[in-house]
């Protein structure tokens, strides 16, 4: 039903759109000239409203009871120097190949909106508005969280001490992430 709502939306942002160009071309412009006017205008309303239903629909599907509710999570790759050695390699895969749903390290799940400021793994420092889904340790016992990052359109997994400072919805600005976690989570 709320797909369906968002597309009406659309299709009434489209339409509005178009009836609009076509006064403005019937009133000041040629037969010839107002309709190409209107088709041009009526095209980028069609692509603007489709555009807009995708983003609006474009949320987390509703999971049944025991699906997994860790879709998008993948192995994190470490960057730091660790104590890793060749034995640790059947141990990271059954770590994380484990169902993510199943896991008890698992420290915060829900979702929350949130802009960082984050240092990536070449130290480039970007702002990146995110959804986050998750917070949990990683193998070696980094604290990472699961987001959805909207500057690249997919799952991110972010390491926690290479965020500067986080800002949540509500316009409250964290310089550091433990502290925003004991604040805003509880944790």
């Amino acid at each position: 039903m709320e797909k369906f709502k968002w597309f009406l939306a659309s299709l009434l942002i489209a339409v509005s759109i178009s009836f609009i160009s076509l006064i403005i071309a019937v009133l000041n412009f040629s037969k010839v000239l107002g309709i190409f006017i209107w088709i041009v205008a009526t095209t980028f309303a069609m692509l603007f409203a489709i555009k807009f239903w995708k983003k609006k629909v474009a949320t987390l599907p509703k999971l049944k009871p025991g699906e997994n509710r860790w879709q998008g999570w993948e192995k994190v790759n470490s960057d730091t120097t660790s104590s890793y050695d060749e034995t640790n390699d059947e141990a990271i895969r059954l770590f994380n190949t484990k169902p993510w749903d199943k896991r008890k390290d698992i420290l915060w799940q829900g979702k929350r909106k949130a802009t960082i400021v984050y240092t990536d793994r070449n130290g480039e420092v970007t702002e990146r508005s995110i959804t986050i889904y998750g917070i949990m340790p990683n193998y070696y016992g980094e604290m990472t969280i699961r987001a959805m990052c909207h500057m690249r359109d997919d799952w991110r997994t972010f390491y926690t001490n290479k965020i500067i400072q986080i800002t949540t919805a509500r316009n409250k600005t964290y310089g550091d992430f433990s502290e925003y976690m004991s604040t805003e989570l509880g944790i």
